[in-house]
This record gives C-alpha cells, sequence and structure tokens, in this order.
C-alpha cells in the first residue's frame, strides 16, 4: 500500500492541534457555545452522542393514554385532559400539556363513567376503537380557549401545570395533547424556553432518576424498573387510563448497542446553521469509497442548526476550556494554542 504525503491521520498532534486553532476560530466567529437543552445521551457508554453516531431498531414499547385532571373547570368536577405517551419514564418531568390553538376539541364521556375527557375532536372515531367503547360528545372547546386552563400534575398533586400553545400538536395521532416534558424534547424544550419554564433533568448519565423526583423514584433505571414504577403510581392514583404495546424505531449507541434517551445536560454545541452550504460544497470534492458514503453525510448536514460536539470520553480531543469558580467557561487564544 502506497501512502501518500498529504494523508492524515486524527492521532497526529500537527491534526489535533490544528482541530484545537479551528475550535477558536469557530468560537470567535460566535459558532461555539454551551447551552443546556436535550440531547441524545448513551447510559451504556455514559455520554453524550450526534446523530451520526445512532443506529435505529425496532422496539415495542409500552405507550400510556393517562388523565391529569382540570383545575377550576367549568364543565364537570371530574374533566381530565387525555394525554399519550410513548415514554412514560419521562411523566415525572412533566411541566405542560401542549395544545394547538387551531384544533377543536370535544369533552367527552363514556357509558361507564361519571368522568368526562377533553381530546380533539378529529381523534374522537380513531379513539374509540382503541379503547373499545363508545364516547360521547357532552361538550367542546375551541383550541385557543385552552389557553387559562391548567391540571393538577400526575404524579406530584401539589404541583400545578399550564397548558400552553404549540405548533407541532397535531390530531393525526394521539389525543390531540402532547404531554410534555422540557429535558427530554426538542420542541419541549423550545416551548418551555418561549414560556420561560425552568428546565430541570432529573436522570443522571447511568440513565437513573436522581432524588430530584423523590426517594419512590430515585436510583431506578427510567427505561426498565423506573418506567414500570411511573405507570404503577398512575394506576395507584387512579390516573391512569390504558396501557398499550408500541412498535416503533428507536436511537441506540452504534458502539455498544445499549438504547439511547434525551435529556438535557450542559453541552457544547456548534451553530452550523450558516456552514450547511459550504460543507456540502466541500463534500462534493471528497472522493469517497464506497461513493455512496457521501449521501450519508449529506444527509446529516441537510436541515441541521446545531451540533453537539462534546463527548464524556476519555478518548479523543478534549475541548480546550477552563471554568471560573461561577463555572463559566473561559476561552483564550493561549488556551487552544
Amino acid at each position: 500500500m502506497i501512502f501518500r504525503e498529504e494523508i492524515y491521520c486524527t492521532f497526529h498532534h500537527d491534526y489535533e492541534a490544528n482541530q484545537l486553532g479551528v475550535f477558536y476560530d469557530m468560537y470567535e466567529k460566535g459558532c461555539i457555545y454551551r447551552g443546556v437543552k436535550p440531547i441524545h445521551w448513551s447510559p451504556s457508554s455514559k455520554t453524550a452522542l450526534a446523530e451520526a453516531e445512532l443506529e435505529y431498531k425496532d422496539i415495542t414499547s409500552t405507550a400510556v393514554y393517562f388523565k391529569l385532571p382540570m383545575l377550576h373547570s367549568q364543565y364537570s368536577e371530574q374533566t381530565n385532559f387525555l394525554v399519550w405517551t410513548t415514554t412514560p419514564w419521562t411523566i415525572p418531568a412533566n411541566a405542560a400539556i401542549c395544545y394547538n390553538p387551531d384544533i377543536k376539541y370535544a369533552i367527552v364521556k363514556t357509558n361507564d363513567s361519571e368522568e368526562s375527557y377533553v381530546i380533539a375532536l378529529d381523534r374522537k372515531e380513531e379513539l374509540e376503537k382503541i379503547f373499545q367503547t363508545e364516547l360521547h360528545v357532552v361538550g367542546s372547546i375551541e383550541g385557543t380557549l385552552l389557553q387559562e386552563a391548567s391540571y393538577t400534575h400526575p404524579i406530584y398533586p401539589e404541583k400545578t401545570c399550564p397548558l400552553l400553545p404549540a405548533t407541532h400538536v397535531t390530531s393525526d395521532s394521539g389525543t390531540g395533547l402532547v404531554h410534555t416534558a422540557p429535558a427530554h424534547g426538542p420542541e419541549d424544550y423550545d416551548v418551555a424556553r418561549k414560556h420561560n419554564i425552568q428546565i430541570e433533568c432529573g436522570v443522571d448519565g447511568e440513565g437513573k432518576y436522581t432524588s430530584l423526583f423523590g426517594k419512590i423514584l430515585q436510583g431506578k433505571d427510567v427505561l426498565t424498573k423506573g418506567n414500570a414504577k411511573v405507570i404503577s403510581i398512575l394506576e395507584a392514583n387512579s390516573l391512569l387510563y390504558k396501557t398499550q404495546d408500541y412498535t416503533h424505531r428507536a436511537a441506540h449507541d452504534w458502539r455498544t448497542g445499549g438504547p439511547v434517551i434525551l435529556r438535557a445536560t450542559p453541552q457544547w454545541f456548534a451553530n452550523v446553521s450558516g456552514l450547511v452550504e459550504q460543507a456540502k460544497l466541500a463534500l462534493k470534492k471528497v472522493r469517497m469509497v464506497p461513493a455512496t458514503s457521501i449521501n450519508n453525510l449529506l444527509g446529516h448536514l441537510e436541515g441541521r442548526k446545531d451540533w453537539c460536539i462534546s463527548r464524556q470520553r476519555s478518548w479523543g480531543v478534549p475541548i480546550p476550556v477552563f471554568y471560573s469558580s461561577d463555572e463559566s467557561p473561559l476561552i483564550t487564544r493561549e488556551s487552544t494554542h
């Protein structure tokens, strides 16, 4: 095999030094920032992952329909918002329900209960099939009227949460009302930031609940025992409406094969929105073997705004940042050279 003089290896010191120089240049141009937002996190390798480090597998999860009691209801004393989620383990982090102001909502009842439920009117027929019961419409609510509504948190009844408008809510699936946990979803995070809701993450690097959610959940793995415990708490509080098996594609760590969760942690990000077109042009000048590999890289660039560049690993080139006593980062030209 013939090695050309112009080849480079990522473990060469010259290459590593150049990486640090490029990092500082990007920082000076405002492309590098540190933030707390939900990122892909691998509990099995205890690190953040980029989109390119994920592989997707078909799995079957337990999805739940659960009730959130409406406060100060003008409709009946037992009116609930009915919500669907495929990630029950995120319910302790619930901070709001999102609704779409353009959707028409109905208040429905079943034959065997005095309780009433708020759902998107367009979802009524599909939910009747799923619940195998008839839903009787006893009232209607325009989406815009939900703005002043609130409800009792399903795990912590002393906590009151709001309903918030959001365009990502549709009536294509679920109930037309979306459980919102800012630390565990990009749309959830965006809504929380817009409405100044505090973002707290109660899941540690091993994928276990911290003390934030109390002793009843602390230390439990969120994807196994923790998930099951949350469902049992909902059932004990008479808030579990229905469980169902849900088959879907889920992200996994390409190194360990373990499942990946979304978790808000302080990380370093590169804002690449202004670099995408330049990067795509540069990629097209690179000869790749096999040639189809370029399509994968181009796909990762499409629609990309932020790239999580920090990792919690013992290998690779570290981000050259020192922190002051108040934990604010200090970056200088000297620290990168």
